[in-house]
């Protein structure tokens, strides 16, 4: 017969007369195994780290008739805990290579060793590269760890640094990976990454010198391609940390709200000379200001600067984090800057619930689209290439080049609105 405990299985070999015997020690090992492996695990409590054990066989002999089963449990937690201190390699990180961590050589160990014994922080980092390579191992059947499996990898990083030690998990997964998973990132988890990886100290004079010339490499490799500016400090901040710099966090922030703050510096002066020089600025976003009816009577009760906020971090909701650069998310933001606006937004404010109604409330203006899913709206309807141009009571726009832009023109849903907070005109123009 076979007895299964939790991922232990249990055979009795007994001849047919001895059947109840067997049946009656299979009920105890069942009732006393758990807590006799707690047992057995306390007393090697001086042994440190997590022991991963991909499989391991333990065979025990004994007459069936002397065998109690609280006994027999004892005896195979004893023989279980003592095989995974035996057999379980130690790894220990490398000194020379930092691009690749303790966590990937923990993975390949897996393959050819009967255990690894790591510590927490190599244990997470390892579980989550399983995750990313989506290899169906023994960690990611039995980690503390599976309730993030749900995640993408960057948020699940986040999450795993909130439960451990940042800097250990980071040096655990080698630069390498955690470069990989820096620029997945969103410019939230970003800021969030940052916060976790503070060394709390105040940046030397090498610290600056490599982050100004790490992310200088890096606006000139990637252009007007670049991602956003916490994502590239985070990707400087990783550089500096593997290369033993201190402050390098504290460095990198401070960068990039200066890169942040000369970006809307020249987008404000852009925006402030078109009435001068009679130009058309190219937008992506100005499909939001057709939303804007539709959100105004849902933050009629917050004015000036905290509506700006709620209306910034809807758009970047929609659009992307990249909105909050478009001309016409800077137009409604009447030059103020972002990083403070964020700081604005009503922690209790249901952002998704907002933008799910406000997008539900501009597809009832258009004919039998009154049921479609809020992502295909904004898809369809509002993201597109635009331009706008400055008039003398606010801006004027065309509609979005968007794929049905169409049924826009034909529920003539253009004219002029205007800011809830400022005042501002905004004119919805059709296309030429």
């Amino acid at each position: 017969m076979s007895a299964h405990i939790g991922a232990v299985a249990l055979r009795i070999e007994a001849p047919a007369s001895r059947r109840a015997d067997g049946e009656r020690v299979a009920r105890e090992l069942r009732a006393t195994l758990a807590d006799a492996l707690r047992g057995a695990l306390a007393e090697q409590t001086a042994v440190p780290g997590v022991a991963i054990v991909p499989r391991m066989h333990v065979t025990l002999r004994a007459p069936l008739g002397r065998v109690r089963g609280r006994d027999l449990a004892r005896t195979i937690a004893q023989a279980c805990i003592d095989t995974i201190v035996a057999q379980s390699v130690t790894l220990g990180s490398s000194a020379t290579d930092h691009s690749e961590g303790t966590a990937e050589r923990t993975l390949r160990a897996l393959d050819v060793l009967e255990g690894v014994r790591v510590d927490h922080a190599v244990e997470a980092a390892t579980w989550l590269i399983a995750l990313a390579q989506d290899r169906r191992c023994v960690l990611r059947r039995a980690s503390p760890f599976v309730d993030l499996e749900p995640l993408p990898t960057p948020a699940a990083l986040v999450a795993i640094c909130e439960r451990c030690d940042a800097d250990e998990v980071v040096a655990a997964l080698g630069l390498g990976w955690t470069r990989l998973f820096a620029r997945r990132c969103t410019a939230s988890e970003a800021r969030r990454l940052l916060a976790l990886l503070d060394d709390g100290l105040e940046p030397s004079a090498q610290t600056w010198h490599f982050l100004v010339n790490a992310l200088d490499a890096a606006d000139n490799a990637r252009g007007a391609s670049s991602p956003p500016a916490d994502v590239q400090a985070l990707l400087g901040a990783i550089e500096a940390i593997f290369a033993h710099l201190p402050g390098a966090v504290a460095a990198a922030r401070i960068l990039a709200h200066r890169a942040t703050t000369r970006v809307q510096s020249a987008l404000v002066a852009q925006t402030a000379t078109v009435s001068r020089e009679d130009k058309t600025l190219a937008c992506a976003c100005a499909g939001f200001w057709l939303l804007l009816p539709h959100l105004a009577p849902r933050i009629a009760n917050f004015e000036g600067r905290e509506a700006a906020a709620i209306a910034l971090a809807l758009a970047q909701l929609l659009f992307g984090e990249s909105a909050s650069d478009d001309p016409a998310i800077v137009a409604l933001c009447d030059g103020e800057d972002r990083e403070k606006l964020h700081a604005l937004v009503p922690a209790d404010l249901r952002l998704e619930r907002l933008a799910v109604r406000v997008v539900r409330s501009f597809a009832r203006t258009l004919m039998r689209f009154e049921r479609a899913r809020c992502t295909y709206v904004v898809r369809t309807f509002l993201t597109g290439s635009s331009a706008m141009r400055r008039t003398p009571d606010g801006w004027a726009a065309r509609l979005p080049n968007a794929p049905l832009r169409l049924i826009l023109e034909r529920a003539a849903l253009t004219g002029t609105y205007v800011v809830p907070w400022n005042g501002v005109q905004l004119a919805i123009e059709p296309p030429e």
